[in-house]
């Protein structure tokens, strides 16, 4: 797993949870990865965690796209706030 020192302190909770859950889904990427090799030898499960992989990774990608869009909508809903404030002053 990444060093996460506990000092380490983001601006918003949020972010605190979302590296760990990023870091959870990188962990279970490093166990697909070790499934591709000598390590299981039955090529019909290997070919099974590659969808599995595939999904996780869709997953991962989807949550922080989300989280992402959700920042973006949020930062433009305060400028439009803000540009309001202004023109009525």
């Amino acid at each position: 797993m990444i060093y996460f020192d506990g000092n380490t302190r983001f601006i918003l909770m949020g972010d605190n949870i979302l590296y760990v859950i990023n870091d959870f889904f990188c962990l279970i990427q490093i166990y697909h990865f070790i499934c591709f090799t000598q390590f299981n030898p039955d090529y019909m499960k290997q070919f099974q965690m590659g969808y599995s992989m595939v999904i996780n990774m869709a997953i991962m990608m989807a949550i922080n796209v989300s989280v992402m869009i959700y920042k973006l909508v949020k930062k433009g809903r305060r400028k439009r706030r803000l540009e309001a404030v202004k023109k009525n002053k």
